[in-house]
């Protein structure tokens, strides 16, 4: 039986630039969930570009895949 991701990879791995927020898009820390979505791209045939966000909305990462 397949399982159920955790993340909606197929969405936020789909080309689009997202902007994804700890506490609301991912729980864990920051670094962690980076390595997790860079792993994830690989896996798929991607690579990530990414940036770390931190500002008055809080911490966060801002990904695109190609």
């Amino acid at each position: 039986m397949p399982t159920k991701a955790k993340y909606p990879w197929d969405e936020w791995l789909d080309g689009s630039p997202w902007e994804l927020r700890r506490g609301e898009d991912y729980m864990t820390n920051t670094p962690s969930f980076l390595a997790t979505a860079n792993k994830t791209a690989r896996n798929r045939g991607k690579q990530l570009r990414s940036r770390t966000i931190k500002d008055d909305k809080g911490e966060g990462i801002a990904i695109q895949a190609k």
